[in-house]
């Protein structure tokens, strides 16, 4: 019993500290700033089950930082707005559909889909069409269904890529971790980059560690001078 009752203050000493150290990631904000499009953009016209406003809409992968970090991400809300140059703050979560996943595993990830201006206003409306399509169409594509788009030759080249990408989903694995920036006022975004305060323990945080080992080691200690009497 005594035995059983050490390990269980050694294993919930450093359990509390780790979800101490957990807590704030969810709660933390950063600072997102767009710096305009990647690879250039196509305009289309697009029809939404939410019911779109603004028409024609650019579509294409944007470029800028998050927390100082160059980033490329992706819009994923069509019913708000977003300015160039306007630092404004983020919530930062993972972001779990495994549709989108796959897309991005299929492509190569942001840097590979904006390396040119179609191929960049393509994967833009792939990530519109999982996001907002449903199960309507299956395979997804945006030339039908409650979301599609319509344009101009190039807008038509890009819409053909897209649904290219869509139909061969189910050959790639959901690989790829996908992080959603959120903003009650503003547009939210998806990115395949990971912020680096999700890899590592916030510098806040790290004091609060030191003090659970040391619960852990008072707590072994006692223990160890109550057994010598």
């Amino acid at each position: 019993m005594k035995i059983q009752s050490l390990l269980r203050r050694v294993l919930v000493g450093p359990a509390l500290c780790a979800l101490v150290i957990a807590a704030p990631l969810s709660h933390a904000t950063s600072s997102l700033v767009g710096n305009g499009f990647a690879s250039g953009y196509e305009w289309m016209e697009l029809t939404a089950p939410f019911g779109l406003v603004e028409d024609p809409v650019p579509a294409g992968g944007f470029t800028g930082t998050l927390d100082g970090n160059p980033l490329l991400f992706w819009c994923a809300e069509l019913t708000q707005t977003f300015s160039f140059g306007d630092p404004q703050p983020y919530s930062v979560s993972i972001f779990t559909k495994p549709k989108l996943s796959q897309l991005f595993t299929e492509v190569g990830g942001s840097a590979a889909a904006t390396s040119s201006t179609q191929s960049s206003a393509a994967f833009q409306l792939a990530i519109w069409e999982i996001l907002f399509e449903g199960s309507v169409t299956s395979p997804n594509s945006p030339s039908t269904g409650n979301f599609s788009a319509t344009g101009d030759v190039a807008a038509t080249a890009a819409i053909g890529q897209a649904t290219t990408w869509l139909a061969n989903l189910n050959n790639f694995s959901a690989s790829t971790t996908l992080i959603r920036l959120s903003n009650e006022v503003h547009q939210d975004f998806i990115t395949d980059t990971m912020p680096p305060r999700l890899l590592v323990p916030e510098p806040a945080s790290l004091p609060l560690l030191g003090v659970g080992l040391l619960a852990v080691m008072f707590a072994m200690r006692r223990r160890t001078q109550r057994a010598i009497r």
